[in-house]
């Protein structure tokens, strides 16, 4: 059943906030277009009014650390009634987070909408199918993070780098050979064009240099 709002806002369309998250996690990267041809088509069918985007790319939703922040604060300042989001999981996959913050803006009379589950925060069935979305958004962020620790861990124990990428002063090896098109153990090998310059950019940095200096002594050298 499509959400709609109070009877007796009809007359006028209700004020929203649309926030659009893309996730760090590559296989949820779902483009910001889409959500935001979602919001706005959710929008439409139900007479609100999208005041104000808030848009996060790349960001994490196992935190509150982005500017979800920014769209919480319009409606307790009264930019806007509520919050339109692609799905729930755009709001935020931490339990504790998610509690916190919906707080906030039901506190002032807001509420938090998806334009892709139908679930009217009005009702006790709308927020239960709510509350049931937030916990599948966490398990996934939980499963997603269990699976990173046991690689960073395999990678550590085969004393590679937790996170398979180039590094300055190496020549990286990677698991997929693409001249020969065949698997081979990974690996790093040190540089021997950048030997001496990895040497003296960690000598100087033991002796109290700062990251920046070096970056751009590295440029010198």
């Amino acid at each position: 059943m499509e959400v709609q709002p109070p009877a007796d806002t009809f007359g006028e369309l209700i004020p929203a906030i649309g926030y659009i998250r893309v996730s760090t996690w590559k296989e949820e990267k779902i483009s910001p277009e889409l959500q935001r041809t979602s919001i706005e088509d959710w929008a439409k069918r139900t007479r609100r009014r999208i005041v104000q985007w808030v848009i996060d790319l790349d960001a994490t939703g196992t935190n509150f650390h982005r500017k979800i922040m920014k769209a919480i604060a319009a409606i307790e300042g009264g930019i806007a009634k509520e919050i339109a989001v692609w799905k729930f999981s755009r709001f935020g996959r931490s339990r504790h987070g998610v509690a916190i913050n919906l707080t906030r803006v039901e506190k002032v009379g807001g509420q938090l909408y998806s334009a892709t589950e139908d679930a009217d925060p009005r009702t006790a069935t709308g927020r239960f199918t709510r509350g049931v979305l937030f916990e599948v958004a966490a398990f996934e962020a939980d499963r997603i993070g269990e699976q990173w620790k046991e690689a960073h861990d395999y990678r550590r124990n085969a004393q590679l780098p937790a996170m398979g990428k180039p590094r300055f002063g190496y020549i990286w090896h990677k698991r997929y050979d693409p001249e020969t098109g065949a698997l081979q153990q990974e690996r790093y090998e040190i540089d021997p064009e950048l030997r001496d310059v990895v040497v003296e950019l960690y000598a100087r940095y033991l002796n109290g240099t700062g990251f920046k200096p070096l970056a751009e002594l590295n440029r010198i050298l």
